[in-house]
């Protein structure tokens, strides 16, 4: 990865943006932006050029589970991942089949390892994005 990866961090603790851009330090990946909530993050990605979104699940309004769909149907070709405290398999499932990348739990070391973690969540949806890619070319000769 040449270019860095632009970031939006969505999540409703100040803290935690100021984590992640610490966590992201030094890393490929740039935080272009911040939103607070669901409705912010729809906002802030019409005007901001983003690679990857990292979404929190629990937010006030609207939950990241409510806007994820929303994001992956206007924005195929950007990555999201989910990051959360909770680690229960039926939200990690859902968020799953509504369109997640990845998913992160928040942790006291989570943000030591974060752009160790974005980047391998990163690159395999680059590998699944030009799968698909190949999958549909290839549809289109046959």
């Amino acid at each position: 990865m040449n270019d860095p990866v632009r970031v939006l961090c969505v999540d409703d603790s100040p803290e935690i943006h100021v984590l992640i851009q610490l966590g992201l330090k030094g890393s490929c990946f740039q935080v272009v932006g911040v939103a607070r909530t669901g409705e912010e993050a729809l906002l802030k990605l019409v005007s901001l050029d983003v690679d990857l979104v990292l979404l929190d699940i629990f937010m006030p309004i609207t939950t990241g589970i409510e806007v994820l769909p929303l994001i992956r149907n206007k924005y195929e070709d950007m990555a999201i991942v989910m990051l959360t405290t909770e680690k229960k398999p039926s939200v990690i499932l859902e968020c799953d089949e509504k369109g997640a990348d990845g998913y992160i739990v928040k942790s006291s070391g989570s943000v030591l390892h974060l752009s160790q973690r974005l980047e391998t969540l990163y690159e395999s949806f680059l590998i699944r994005r030009e799968m698909k890619r190949l999958d549909d070319e290839i549809k289109g000769i046959v």
